[in-house]
Parts: structure tokens; sequence; C-alpha cells
């Protein structure tokens, strides 16, 4: 499975403000906010990798080499999925298919979401050769739409801390050095993780 970011997000979960004053900034010091801005960003993407989840809105092609086999459930990644936008397959002509949506279900209440063929329905007969993408599904995730989840509290705090500690460590921003950054907001984001 691969998963390609279609539509980047247009905000991040927290603000520059809400990281000027964990830093006990003045808020009319701008210098900064473009660097803090970056920090933020960072830090959120630090924070989905650990968590397996889309922590902001953005739309997804995630990519198969099957559907799964009949009695399974379609496993989606990157929860909380707010839509499933397109689901398409390659056929046994290796010609690209789309799946109907009345011939399958969503339960998007589920973290992660799931996908099921609809009663009387199984999944389409796709072309399957390991290491060829046969399936792919678009997707839209994340907290902050007003028709989704709202991001947990502990997450966006932990969030403030990273790039908290990324301001005041700057050759450290954005890389992967977890036992670098502060404990207790790693602890809070593996407490998040979607296995």
């Amino acid at each position: 499975m691969s998963l390609l970011i279609t539509v980047q997000p247009t905000a991040e979960p927290v603000t520059v403000s809400d990281v000027k004053a964990v830093l006990r900034l003045d808020q009319s010091f701008t210098a900064d906010d473009a660097l803090i801005a970056g920090h933020i960003t960072a830090a959120r993407e630090h924070a989905e990798r650990i968590t397996c989840r889309s922590l902001v809105k953005k739309s997804y092609t995630a990519t198969f080499e099957r559907f799964p086999c009949p009695s399974e459930r379609f496993i989606l990644p990157v929860p909380p999925v707010l839509t499933v936008d397109a689901i398409r397959y390659r056929d046994y002509t290796l010609t690209w298919q789309t799946w109907d949506p009345s011939e399958y279900l969503v339960s998007l209440k589920q973290q992660p979401a799931v996908i099921i063929p609809a009663s009387t329905f199984i999944y389409p007969s796709s072309y399957y050769q390991r290491g060829l993408d046969s399936v792919e599904v678009d997707l839209t995730a994340g907290y902050g739409d007003s028709s989704g989840p709202s991001l947990p509290g502990s997450i966006a705090q932990a969030i403030k801390q990273i790039a908290q500690y990324y301001y005041d460590h700057p050759e450290l921003a954005g890389a992967d050095k977890i036992a670098e950054l502060p404990h207790n907001a790693i602890s809070v984001l593996r407490s998040f993780h979607i296995y």
C-alpha cells in the first residue's frame, strides 16, 4: 500500500499565535512568524507519522496491490476518513475501471474506516501481480472540517510543544529524532497511534 497526498492542507491545526503564546513571545513581534509557521508544519507532519492519522484535512490517493479476500473488510489508512470519493481498479485487460458506489458501503465512524461490498455484491475482479498497484482509492481525511471530528486537544498541545522545541533548537527542526523531542508530547501522540 502507498499513500499520495493529492491536495495539501490549507490550514494547520494550531496557529502562529498559539505557539507564540507557548513561547511567551509578544504577539506584536512578527519577525519570526514565517519561521514559527514552518515549525508548526514540521511538528504536525512529525505528529502524523507517529499517530498514523491525518491531523488536518487533506485529499489522498491510496493504492493497493489488490482488493481483500471476499470475507475481509477493506481497511483505509489515515483516519479520520471524511469521504471516499472514488475507487478505481485495473481489470484483467489492465484497463482502469471505477467501482460503482452503489455496490459498496463505507463505514467512516470506525477508525480506521472500512469498505465492504453492499449486500449481494462482491469486490470487483482486479488484475493482481505482486508489486503492481491495481486498486486506487481517492479519499479525504483529517480533523478540523465542520463535517468531521475535531482534533483532540492533547494532540494540539503536543504539536505546540514540538513546534516550541524546534524554535528553541532550530538544528533539529523537521528531523526524525524522537529521542530529542519532548517526551510528554511523544507519549501523547503515541497514545493516539492507529495500528
